[in-house]
């Protein structure tokens, strides 16, 4: 098992960063993310939702979430690719100060093949924290549209 963790800042709330981070969020700025709402359709975030996306091999990836605690600031979701690897994702948003978050970025990835294995084993620190940051540039845009 592997985890990698970064932290970025954004100029919002908790309140209004978490949702941002949920499968429905992201599909205002993650460029060609369209998930696939199993249950419930509507793709309200919620423990127990599932859904399915694609990977940038094809492979179906399914999700379901397994705690959404906007009060305390806490997204948890697992997701697995059939017979290659599983993981835990967390998002955390906490106040830094007034109008700033701070926003945790966590994956706990668990091999279920050698395929998998060798996956996670290239996973690289500065690819995973090059990634994060990528999100926080991705969401300003978004945030001073709103």
């Amino acid at each position: 098992m592997r985890q990698f963790t970064h932290t970025f800042e954004l100029p919002t709330d908790p309140a209004t960063a978490l949702p941002l981070f949920t499968p429905r969020g992201e599909e205002a700025w993650v460029p060609g993310w369209k998930p696939d709402y199993l249950h419930p359709k509507t793709g309200e975030t919620g423990r127990g939702m599932v859904f399915t996306t694609k990977d940038k091999s094809g492979k179906t990836i399914v999700w379901t979430c397994l705690d959404y605690l906007p009060a305390i600031g806490i997204a948890r979701y697992f997701r697995a690719v059939s017979d290659h690897q599983a993981s835990l994702v967390e998002v955390t948003c906490t106040s830094l100060h007034e109008g700033t978050t701070t926003v945790r970025v966590s994956y706990r990835h668990l091999p279920l093949s050698p395929e998998g294995a060798a996956d996670i084993e290239a996973l690289r620190e500065d690819d995973f924290r090059r990634d994060v940051d990528g999100w926080r540039d991705l969401v300003m845009p978004h945030l001073s549209a709103a």
